[in-house]
């Protein structure tokens, strides 16, 4: 789940309330119900594995939007090279191992990538907003082109579509530029000796880089195909970025729960637009298939724009996006703490 602009609820509350930000969100966690325990089980590993996988002309695909929702609610623990949280063990049923963790300390942004040998999968799952150091991330708000922060385009292709400059949210341009170089590195050791893996990522900007081979060495194995599974995401790019995706023959899921406020952010009136299919879980938990468009589907989660709420962007099905960290509130506490070092 991205997480992008949950803070900006915290922040807003905290004002009204006269208390720090920070305390209003530890406090959240704690108090809140179904947010501090992970153990509902709504599906079976079993109910999972038999659903169908394929969707035609790549529409959302129900069952692996299913399976990849534990990784992003690992992401949000503590300790994910030990894969012992609770959604750690759900996705290690599932077939899925840790593999390589990526983290950048000034940043504090952290994605990590788990591998599935049976389904020749990597996945690379990116964790949202949890600390001070996201939010400075997030108040980029403004939109920027998508080569923003590249040094040397040593394999790159194009960044245009159309004679149009793809445009995306700087906070994105930041996020991903903090941790690339890292995924790039360890991607390319793990394709080296195994190439015919598909690579699923949670995060466009970065897919986008892959795909199109900017940045890359010149020895970057091409696996045998990428696909996008995003959860809770915002708007990230503009028209020209949207029909990039839009254009693409390969998997794009893009999973919206029921009035998930995120999904209605950053305003399509800066010039913000949706991109790739969306999987729609309705109000009634039913789910509901809205084809890849150009414009967004207002018959999907558009409809209830106007009920647009915060609770709807935490949990995603049994995943309770924060439960490990209203589980350990101690170490919660310390992602809002920023080190000050004293020169002289």
């Amino acid at each position: 789940m991205d997480t992008f602009f949950l803070f900006s609820c915290v922040k807003n509350c905290g004002k009204i309330l006269k208390f720090p930000a920070p305390l209003i969100l530890i406090l959240y966690l704690v108090s809140f119900p179904p947010f501090s325990r992970s153990d509902k089980v709504m599906q079976t590993v079993n109910d999972i594995t038999k659903m169908p996988i394929t969707i035609s002309s790549y529409g959302p695909d129900i069952a692996r939007a299913k399976k990849y929702v534990y990784l992003t609610g690992a992401a949000y623990c503590f300790d994910i090279p030990a894969w012992s949280c609770p959604y750690c063990q759900k996705a290690q049923s599932l077939g899925y191992d840790f593999h390589a963790q990526v983290y950048n300390k000034l940043a504090n942004t952290l994605a990590f990538i788990a591998v599935n040998k049976k389904l020749k999968e990597i996945v690379v799952t990116f964790r949202g907003t949890l600390n001070m150091a996201n939010v400075v991330i997030d108040l980029h708000h403004s939109i920027v082109s998508i080569d923003a922060g590249s040094t040397v385009l040593e394999r790159g292709k194009s960044k245009d579509v159309g004679g149009s400059v793809m445009r995306v949210h700087t906070g994105f341009i930041n996020a991903t530029n903090s941790l690339y170089s890292e995924i790039v590195e360890k991607l390319g050791k793990f394709l080296q000796e195994e190439d015919d893996y598909e690579v699923v990522l949670a995060a466009s900007v970065t897919l986008f880089r892959l795909k199109e081979e900017i940045q890359l060495p010149w020895d970057f194995p091409t696996p045998k195909s990428y696909s996008y599974f995003g959860y809770g995401t915002p708007r990230v790019g503009n028209q020209a970025y949207a029909d990039y995706w839009n254009g693409q023959e390969m998997q794009l899921t893009r999973v919206v729960n029921k009035a998930d406020f995120a999904a209605h952010a950053p305003s399509s009136l800066a010039g913000y637009v949706h991109h790739g299919n969306e999987l729609w879980i309705m109000p009634s938990g039913e789910e509901k298939v809205c084809s890849k468009t150009v414009y967004e589907d207002e018959k999907c989660a558009n409809s209830v724009a106007s009920m647009a709420n915060l609770p709807d962007h935490l949990q995603y099905w049994d995943v309770a996006y924060l439960s490990c960290a209203g589980a350990d509130p101690v170490s919660t506490a310390k992602q809002f703490f920023i080190p000050v070092t004293r020169s002289g």
